[in-house]
């Protein structure tokens, strides 16, 4: 399937977001339960790996206040204007798209790699 599907997809379901303070809020509100969770078992491995996909446009930036592990930032080559024409259809700026659940991240991770 194709990038643009498994995240068009991703954000029906609601298992994507965009927008940077949007995706700070999911963020900060996740890291709180992470860190209760690496507090009661500091040596389960759930506690580091990356579960998130944050997709950044070329002229994006990354959240400032991000400050969880979990989420893994790619950085695409084209602008907001051309990303949210992609992702909505229309003339809508989307410079930051954070895909949360773990099966549409890995499908949208795969859909970039060249066809082969």
């Amino acid at each position: 399937m194709h990038w643009r599907a498994e995240v068009r997809g991703g954000l029906a379901a609601e298992h994507a977001c965009h927008g940077l303070e949007l995706i700070a809020n999911k963020l900060a509100s996740e890291q709180k339960g992470l860190h209760a969770a690496a507090r009661r078992a500091p040596e389960s491995p759930q506690n580091a790996r990356a579960s998130r996909i944050l997709f950044l446009a070329s002229d994006g930036s990354t959240p400032t206040a991000m400050r969880s592990r979990r989420p893994l930032a790619c950085r695409l080559e084209i602008p907001g204007e051309a990303l949210g024409e992609k992702l909505t259809g229309s003339a809508k700026m989307i410079r930051s798209v954070l895909v949360l659940d773990k099966k549409v991240a890995a499908r949208a991770l795969l859909a970039l790699l060249p066809p082969g």
